[in-house]
């Protein structure tokens, strides 16, 4: 009995090591998150030390997001991925890995196959050699005593010419303001600079070559290093012109300045008119509905952001409306808990929340380019070019020149929704039109400055 029994599991053994797959591999899939597809992929491969992954979602603009441990013992698979929070956990049968993905407290299906790694597509981005000047420059936000870096291009040849300096969104992006591997701001200044417009683009504050600075800093701390730039501009020949264009809140920013009397003119792209908790709140209102959210759940969760928002407007400081936030977030799972802890418990957050642009906005005498598309989910046309009309037909010393730009998003490409899982899957980084329209208003102050 045991002569017989012994080698059919010798075999038995033997076909099971040959039957199993290798792991390695570039392996993707999609979540189902309330109706909305989110792809993930995970790049898996083999080293002295055992096996590596990065994890990609591009929908998300996230890449090479490092898995901290992979385990797999020739059938089932664990990565965990501590720097997310999150896990998957699956079995490999038949080339197929069946699994789970779970994050703040929620577990949801994910099977994984493998892919083909996605050639990325950016046709606008600016390739070598220019036909203009490149500089690496740096400047000092003497208030905070930072040094911040960048990069100035400059028309050749050109003896003087109009400047403008890039102020980038909310978050901590570099020069480029590079976010779901498009670099908007690098396509800004190339077409700037190939139509004569000096550019100054810098890394914000703790990216980059640009020093940290101090902790929780806020939009008006920002503020200061956009000062720095227009002042590193100012105090250089050749400039007929210095002017600033914001993205978001550097739409806000480039505000703050001029209501100091800082700068020639003004272009806001997608920047906000209204005051912060306003601008969140439809922004989540129509982020959920545009994924589908049902209607109970979005109830639910505006219910909550109303809530904190309100606990925020009601409180002096971040040490205030701690034990309010904590109380209100206590019921949710460990890391949404965490998570929304995080978010709303920094001065960045109540600064933004509290802090109403309409003051400066009604201030500014200079020329000022307001741009917004129709399919914006972040900052809202509708209620944000209502308000710039409402601000401005009160100022007769207004200059503001307003376009409402049909079908593009917040980043100024042409979409499909709108929604920011559009981002990273449009090859388009930002709109010719823009680009025109950004152009023909810079140069237009110089020309009508000369005549």
């Amino acid at each position: 009995m045991n002569r017989r029994i012994l080698p059919l599991l010798a075999v038995s053994l033997f076909c099971i090591c040959s039957w199993a797959q290798s792991i390695e591999g570039y392996w993707g899939g999609e979540l189902d998150v309330q109706g909305m597809k989110l792809g993930l992929f995970f790049d898996i491969s083999k080293s002295n030390d055992g096996l590596n992954a990065v994890l990609d979602v591009p929908a998300q603009g996230a890449s090479g997001i490092k898995v901290a441990k992979t385990t797999f013992d020739g059938f089932n698979i664990r990565m965990d991925i501590s720097s997310i929070p999150a896990k998957f956990e699956g079995t490999l049968l038949n080339g197929i890995i069946g699994g789970t993905f779970s994050q703040n407290g929620i577990t949801l299906p994910l099977i994984l196959s493998r892919k083909e790694k996605m050639q990325i597509k950016r046709p606008q981005e600016p390739k070598p050699p220019f036909p203009y000047r490149q500089e690496e420059v740096k400047f000092r936000n003497e208030r905070e005593g930072i040094t911040l870096a960048g990069t100035l291009t400059m028309p050749e040849g050109e003896e003087r010419c109009p400047a403008i300096v890039l102020i980038t969104g909310s978050g901590s992006q570099n020069r480029d303001e590079e976010m779901y591997h498009h670099k908007p701001f690098a396509v800004i200044a190339d077409y700037l600079t190939r139509n004569g417009i000096a550019v100054l683009r810098y890394d914000d504050r703790g990216v980059g070559d640009s020093e940290r600075g101090k902790a929780g800093a806020t939009t008006l701390d920002l503020s200061y290093d956009a000062e720095a730039a227009v002042d590193f501009l100012k105090a250089r020949n050749g400039f007929t012109h210095v002017g600033v264009a914001g993205h978001s809140e550097g739409g806000m920013i480039s505000f703050m300045l001029s209501e100091r009397k800082m700068v020639d003119f003004v272009i806001s792209l997608a920047g906000p008119s209204v005051k912060g908790t306003e601008i969140l709140i439809a922004q989540q209102d129509s982020l959920f509905r545009l994924s589908g959210m049902p209607q109970k759940a979005l109830d639910t969760n505006m219910a909550l952001f109303k809530e904190l928002y309100s606990i925020i407007n009601n409180s002096e400081t971040v040490e205030v409306a701690r034990p309010a936030i904590e109380s209100l977030t206590s019921t949710l799972p460990e890391e949404a808990r965490r998570e929304l802890n995080e978010q709303f418990l920094v001065p960045w957050m109540f600064f933004f929340c509290k802090y109403d642009p309409a003051h400066s906005i009604a201030s500014t005498t200079c020329p000022v380019l307001v741009l917004n598309g129709t399919k914006d989910m972040q900052v809202i046309a509708s209620q944000n070019i209502t308000a710039y009309r409402e601000i401005i037909s009160n100022n007769p010393n207004a200059k503001f020149e307003i376009h409402v730009l049909p079908g593009l998003n917040h980043l100024f490409q042409h979409c499909t929704t709108g929604h920011t899982s559009e981002y990273g899957q449009i090859e388009e980084t930002i709109s010719p039109e823009v680009l025109e329209i950004m152009k023909t208003f810079i140069l237009t102050q110089t020309t009508s400055a000369g005549s």
